[in-house]
C-alpha cells in the first residue's frame, strides 16, 4: 500500500513538472505606415497606400497583416538589409505613400545617392508641370477676362496685360529650368531617373553568403556593347519578395532591332559558394541571382537566355516570369524584345 501511495505520489509529481507547451501568440504594433490603428476605422486612402507599401500583404484592415510583428528570422517579409526581429511588418523600400499617390524611386532607398534622380523626376512630372500649367492657364484666362472686359479702363487693361504677359514668362522659365536640369543631371551628369536613355528594369532576387558576421549579396554589372554602362550593387530579397532594380542606358535603342537589344548584357560579376566547400558557423552561404523578369521601357523581355562567355547558350531561353538562376560568375543573361 505504501509502495502504490508512493508511486502515485511521484507521477503527480512528474505530470506537474513537465513544461506545458507553449503556442506562438501573435503580436500586432500600434498602427501601420499607412495610417490604420489596431481596432479602429481605416483612414479613406488605406488601400492605396497598402497597394503601395505593402503589395505583398491581402486582406483587410481588420485582419491586421500590416501590423503584425516579426519574430522569425526566415520570415520573408523581413528587410533583407535590416533582418530586424520584433519590428512590425516594414514597407516596401523606396515606395512613399503622399497625398499625390505612390512615390517610387526605382531604387532600394533614399540612402542610395541615384535615388535622387527618380524622385526629382516624380517632382517634376506630378508636381511641378501639373501645377505650372494650372496657374498658367488659370493666369491667362484672368488675363484675358480682364482685357475683354476692360471697355477702354487703362488700369484694367494694363493689370489684364501683367497678368497675361506673367502667365507666358513663368511657363517659358519653368521649362527652361526643367531643360536644363535634364541636360545637366540627365545628359551631363547621368543622374539616373533624369537621363533621357533606355530604362531597363531588373526583377528578382539574391541570395547571400555570410562571412564573420557581414553579410554579401550578388552585384550586377550591365553593360551596352561590352562598356559597363550602370551596376546594381545588391541583389536582395526572396522568393516571396521580389525586388526591383532600375538602370538607364547612356542613349535610347531601338527595341525593335534585336540586333540592338543584344547588346545590353546582365553580368553576374561577385559569385561565391562557401557551403560548396567548407562552411562553418561563421562562413556560410552560397551567392546566387535569381531573375524573374526584365522590361525595356515598361515592356518585358519575351525570352531571357543564359549564355556562356563565348555565346553559346548555358540555359533558356526562359518566358516572361519564369525564374532564371545564374550561379555562374560573368555568365551574361541578354533578352529577346521581339
Amino acid at each position: 500500500m505504501k509502495r502504490l501511495v508512493q508511486c502515485i505520489f511521484l507521477s503527480l509529481l512528474f505530470l506537474f513538472l513537465i513544461p506545458t507547451p507553449s503556442h506562438a501568440v501573435l503580436r500586432y504594433a500600434e498602427c501601420d505606415a499607412c495610417g490604420y490603428c489596431i481596432d479602429r476605422e481605416a483612414p479613406e486612402s488605406w488601400e492605396s497606400c497598402k497597394a503601395c507599401l505593402y503589395p505583398l500583404t491581402t486582406g483587410a484592415p481588420s485582419e491586421n497583416k500590416t501590423l503584425e510583428i516579426i519574430t522569425n528570422p526566415a520570415d520573408a517579409r523581413l528587410d533583407p538589409a535590416k533582418k530586424a526581429l520584433n519590428q512590425p511588418v516594414p514597407p516596401a523600400r523606396g515606395k512613399y505613400f503622399t497625398q499625390l499617390g505612390c512615390v517610387d524611386t526605382s531604387l532600394s532607398s533614399f540612402s542610395d545617392p541615384g535615388a535622387v534622380g527618380g524622385v526629382l523626376n516624380f517632382l517634376l512630372t506630378k508636381l511641378i508641370f501639373p501645377s505650372t500649367g494650372v496657374l498658367a492657364f488659370g493666369a491667362l484666362i484672368y488675363g484675358a477676362f480682364l482685357l475683354l472686359t476692360a471697355q477702354g479702363a487703362e488700369m484694367q487693361i494694363a493689370s489684364g496685360k501683367r497678368y497675361v504677359t506673367g502667365a507666358i514668362v513663368g511657363l517659358i522659365f519653368t521649362f527652361s529650368i526643367v531643360l536644363v536640369v535634364n541636360i545637366i543631371g540627365g545628359d551631363v551628369l547621368r543622374i539616373p531617373g533624369l537621363n533621357s536613355g533606355t530604362k531597363i528594369t531588373f526583377i528578382g532576387y539574391g541570395t547571400s553568403t555570410t562571412e564573420d558576421s557581414i553579410k554579401t549579396f550578388p552585384s550586377i554589372l550591365v553593360q551596352y556593347g561590352g562598356q559597363t554602362v550602370g551596376a546594381i550593387k545588391s541583389v536582395e530579397g526572396s522568393a516571396s519578395s521580389l525586388q526591383e532594380y532600375t538602370v538607364y542606358l547612356p542613349t535610347k535603342i531601338d527595341l525593335s532591332n534585336q540586333v540592338e537589344v543584344d547588346k545590353v548584357t546582365f553580368l553576374f560579376d561577385n559569385d561565391k559558394c562557401i557551403d560548396c566547400h567548407s562552411p562553418d558557423a561563421n562562413h556560410f552561404g552560397d551567392r546566387n541571382v535569381y531573375n524573374t523578369k526584365i522590361l525595356f521601357e515598361g515592356t518585358p523581355c519575351t525570352k531571357r537566355t543564359l549564355f556562356n562567355i563565348n555565346g553559346s547558350v548555358l540555359s533558356g531561353p526562359f518566358d516572361d516570369g519564369v525564374t532564371l538562376q545564374n550561379n555562374w560568375d560573368t555568365k551574361p543573361i541578354r533578352c529577346t524584345t521581339m
